[in-house]
């Protein structure tokens, strides 16, 4: 029984790793997108500033979001989708006014 004591500290180390300290980092690493969503989004406030170049490559990074968003599976994610497709169709709407009238 006295071999086993020594054991304790290392258990308890190894439980507090598992439950604790790994599920927090499958959730930062999980997260990612959404620092990209902010990222993009928070453009619609300078769009009016920013040239068509800039407003193409913003509508390319949320078509590629919202593909990582939707493989993820989970049916709350839509709501992060739509949010998504609202700033993209500003940024369009953006260089159609911007854009000579033909």
């Amino acid at each position: 029984m006295k071999r086993y004591k020594s054991l304790i500290p290392l258990l308890l180390v190894s439980i507090f790793t598992f439950f604790v300290i790994v599920p927090v980092n499958i959730a930062e690493s999980g997260d990612d997108w959404k620092d990209e969503l902010r990222e993009v989004c928070s453009k619609v406030q300078i769009a009016d500033e920013l040239s068509i170049k800039e407003l193409q490559d913003l509508i390319a990074q949320a078509d590629e979001l919202t593909i990582k968003i939707s493989t993820s599976g989970d049916r709350r994610m839509k709501i992060f989708v739509m949010r998504l497709q609202k700033c993209k169709s500003f940024f369009e709407f953006t260089i159609e006014t911007k854009e000579p009238k033909k």
